[in-house]
């Protein structure tokens, strides 16, 4: 049994009820901020019943996620993923075009502090968005967007390598994406050139 479970019970729910009321002791009188901490629970959620491959259970904890804050990016970035492993491309298209856009008025949003603040943190969120946007554009077909999703992604792999020799980026924060950004970079890489050759 685990250290949640001893404390809440084993009940999902009866666990969601009692995170959600805590985070709205925490943030009591700000809607936007209790919103937003309970949307990043249920993608931290979902992010762990996607590690456990069992996705339809993820995808639910991301909607929901969506539902408590339209501006949520990490939860559709997690929904447009879960849809690329369940080979859903179109919907995953839907949800990284709403990332996407999302991403690019980040700065009007509350979270924008934590992203200027470790701004590495916004380019492996552009690489986790346009890596698998691109394979979502090319299994149906979209051979320049794929291309172009694809370069966003290196670009965003580049930019956090040079915020790594800059000292930007702790040594502990790089030593955790580095394997991620590394075979994202290669695999990015082999499908330009497929895609740009045929």
């Amino acid at each position: 049994m685990g250290f949640l479970s001893k404390i809440f019970g084993t009940d999902p729910e009866s666990i969601k009820k009692r995170v959600f009321e805590g985070l709205e002791q925490r943030f009591a009188g700000d809607f936007e901020m209790t919103n937003a901490a309970k949307a990043g629970w249920l993608t931290a959620v979902g992010e762990n019943f996607g590690q456990r491959s069992q996705y339809n259970q993820a995808i639910e904890y991301f909607k929901d996620a969506i539902k408590l804050d339209s501006n949520c990016i990490s939860a559709y970035v997690s929904l447009g993923l879960a849809y690329v492993v369940k080979e859903m491309f179109k919907e995953a298209i839907d949800v990284f075009e709403k990332a996407d856009v999302l991403e690019k008025n980040i700065k009007e949003s509350k979270i924008y502090t934590s992203f200027k603040d470790q701004p590495y943190l916004l380019h492996i969120l552009n690489m986790n968005l346009h890596f698998p946007l691109g394979i979502a554009y090319m299994e149906v077909g979209d051979k320049e967007k794929a291309i172009d999703h694809f370069e966003k992604s290196l670009k965003a792999i580049e930019e956090q390598k040079n915020l790594k020799e800059a000292g930007g980026i702790s040594e502990q924060d790089w030593e955790q994406n580095k394997k991620t950004m590394t075979t994202s970079a290669e695999t990015a890489k082999k499908l330009l050139k497929q895609l740009k050759q045929g």
